[in-house]
């Protein structure tokens, strides 16, 4: 009996080897068995994840506006944590009155602030912090004009020459119509987990000195020879100072 089992342990451990190595060969056969295809099927589970996180930071969204530019939309596209891109456009009219007493000058300070821009933006340190460094270009569409008409007769000895007889001043300033944009702000443009979201950014506009055009009329034509002096006097006014304040509307 002590034979029989001492036998029967020996055939076992010379077995066991090899009906391991046997099914290595057929485990080994069943893989290299699967088409490959089937095999590329297979979803890597890390891979799946870094999709799922980078489209995590993608999106469209819709953009209100108020700005030192004007009142306007944005369509914006978040490409990922770091990097989206806006295009939008905004309109303001302004329109504000002055009388110069001493001169007895009736002024009117008029503007069209209207505008195009396609700007990128740079979020540093990723979509957490928030901060981002902008650039773009824009498509300066605003005029300012400056108006002024006597508002009583003037008198020269013995006569009395009335105020549409004087005649009237129009100045009209047109920025560059393409002008470069740098800006920083902070907030995010388009959230991973929320739909509405808020942005202050301040930047400005490199718009060349202004063309300047000078009309009169009446007696005070000749006056708009001083076009050269008024054009000396806004040369400075090259860069563009832009505040914008916007809220988000994530639509995808």
């Amino acid at each position: 009996m002590k034979k029989l089992t001492l036998c029967s342990l020996v055939i076992t451990l010379l077995f066991i080897p090899g009906l391991t190595f046997s099914q290595e060969i057929i485990n080994d056969t069943i893989v290299k068995e699967i088409p490959d295809t089937l095999q590329q099927s297979i979803p890597d589970a890390a891979t799946t994840q870094d999709v799922k996180k980078t489209n995590r930071y993608k999106g469209w969204g819709i953009s209100l506006k108020a700005s030192t530019l004007g009142l306007g939309l944005e369509v914006i596209r978040r490409q990922n944590q770091f990097f989206s891109f806006r295009l939008g456009g905004t309109y303001f009219p302004y329109t504000r009155k002055k009388t110069d007493t001493e001169f007895e000058i009736e002024k009117t300070y008029s503007a069209d602030l209207a505008g195009v821009t396609l700007i990128a933006d740079w979020f540093v340190f990723g979509h957490l912090s928030g901060f981002h460094v902008s650039g773009g270009i824009a498509y300066n569409a605003t005029t300012m004009d400056v108006t002024g008409y006597p508002i009583n007769k003037y008198k020269i000895g013995s006569y009395d020459i009335p105020p549409e007889q004087l005649g009237d001043i129009i100045i009209t300033l047109t920025p560059n119509k393409v002008s470069p944009y740098v800006g920083a702000g902070f907030g995010n443009l388009i959230s991973s987990n929320k739909k509405l979201t808020f942005n202050v950014q301040l930047g400005v506009l490199y718009q060349s000195s202004p063309m300047v055009e000078f009309l009169a009329t009446g007696m005070i034509e000749p006056t708009a020879e001083q076009v050269d002096i008024v054009a000396q006097n806004v040369e400075g006014f090259i860069f563009y100072p832009v505040l914008d304040v916007q809220v988000t509307y994530k639509i995808k």
